[in-house]
């Protein structure tokens, strides 16, 4: 949620995260108050909707997400060129298929 978040432009609502993540609201509003409390993220009033609020990530937030960013992309990179290009893609199929049994089963609680 936060490396989402950390993008230049993004004003998002926790309905907007569940729907970009495609888990319910509940799941993205008790994830967002979780990371309020750490000190990731502030809730931001609507100047527009007093009901809504933009979940916008803080200081500390931005650094993390810039500490861990770029090692984690060099981490997919070393797999990627270990496997080659047919086994990762492999891989990549294999981490899709599994993320959709977890989003039905979670659809289905």
């Amino acid at each position: 949620m936060l490396i989402y978040l950390c993008q230049d432009d993004i004003q998002a609502t926790p309905m907007a995260v569940a729907a970009y993540f495609q888990v319910t609201k509940a799941m993205a509003t008790n994830m967002a108050t979780a990371l309020v409390r750490q000190g990731y993220l502030q809730k931001i009033p609507s100047t527009t909707d007093h009901r809504q609020k933009y979940l916008v990530p803080t200081v500390k937030a931005r650094t993390l997400v810039d500490s861990t960013y770029q090692k984690y992309f060099q981490s997919v990179q070393l797999i990627k060129d270990k496997l080659g290009p047919e086994q990762f893609a492999q891989l990549i199929h294999n981490l899709t298929l599994a993320n959709q049994v977890l989003l039905e089963a979670r659809r289905d609680e």
